[in-house]
């Protein structure tokens, strides 16, 4: 934008007349606005579910990005809520959740009772 702006804002100089930089700064805002009404026409688990899939790329099992989305909704599910909420047993999550703190995707904050799951760059966030 940088070039576009001095160029525009050169061009209404030499013309004595502000109407090409005033077009040129509205477009600009016009682009920024869509861009703006795209973010926050995308649902929350739309943008959980772009974050989710950049930090896992292709190695992770649907069962295992369903934990994650899960921890991320509610980060003080314990083993067997979790199992029941996607249906699987308790022993399979906990296998899933332990590969996952293996490879650095989630992690436990806190006490047993009153902790709460992290969810890698989500960490941040909540």
């Amino acid at each position: 934008m940088p070039a576009e702006y001095y160029d525009a804002l050169l061009e209404a100089g030499r013309q004595a007349d502000s109407t090409v930089f005033v077009e040129f700064m509205l477009g600009t805002i016009r682009d920024a606005l869509k861009d703006a009404l795209r973010q926050q026409t995308s649902t929350p688990d739309e943008q959980i579910n772009e974050q989710i899939n950049g930090l896992l790329g292709d190695v992770t099992t649907e069962r295992q990005r369903r934990i994650l989305m899960a921890f991320v909704l509610d980060p003080t599910l314990t083993y067997d809520s979790l199992a029941r909420r996607i249906g699987v047993s308790s022993a399979a999550v906990r296998r899933d959740v332990a590969e996952l703190a293996r490879r650095g995707i989630v992690h436990c904050e806190g006490a047993r009772k009153n902790g709460r799951w992290v969810v890698g760059a989500l960490a941040d966030k909540g």
